[in-house]
């Protein structure tokens, strides 16, 4: 904070020294009270990062010092091997369980993110009702050589569409 408050008033001093001749004939010219603002807004967003950042790493601390501690104590009551064996299995399905649950939520986020709103459906139909009728028209054709070529369209016709259907994500 008192870094920020040293760079605002830099700027504000600097702001009132008298424009060098090639700065002054800008158009348009400077406005250090925007600019001022705009740097402002850049320190704060980087020290929100920070802030964020240094919480979770306190948190992560704080966990690992607790996870340390309970370690501790579950072998100061000196267990044998067999109850070693099944104290680890325990953590390690613990652990997994904990993964899988941060997995799932990885992937319910990405579903959410990349999921079309319900405008897209309207396209969707008329992409439908387009493929039948290129499907009828291929039905229709005989020919190997043609039926070759109707199959060589369709791929790049739904590559296409695919394409598209991505561009509009």
């Amino acid at each position: 904070e008192r870094q920020r408050q040293e760079a605002s008033e830099a700027l504000h001093n600097f702001g009132q020294q008298p424009l060098p001749q090639c700065i002054s004939e800008m158009n348009p010219l400077l406005d250090f009270t925007k600019l001022n603002a705009i740097v402002t807004a850049v320190v704060r967003k980087g020290q929100h990062k920070l802030k964020q950042q240094f919480e979770h790493n306190k948190k992560m601390l704080m966990l690992d010092s607790t996870d340390h501690r309970l370690v501790q104590e579950v072998y100061d009551l000196k267990p044998n091997k067999q109850q070693i064996r099944s104290i680890r299995n325990i953590w390690k399905a613990i652990y997994n369980k904990n993964q899988m649950q941060e997995q799932i939520e990885i992937l319910k986020h990405r579903i959410h993110s990349n999921c079309l709103p319900p405008a897209f459906n309207l396209l969707d139909y008329s992409l439908d009702r387009i493929d039948k009728k290129l499907r009828g028209s291929k039905q229709s054709s005989t020919n190997d050589n043609d039926s070759k070529q109707q199959t060589i369209l369709a791929a790049r016709r739904l590559k296409k569409i695919g394409r598209f259907k991505y561009d509009l994500l």
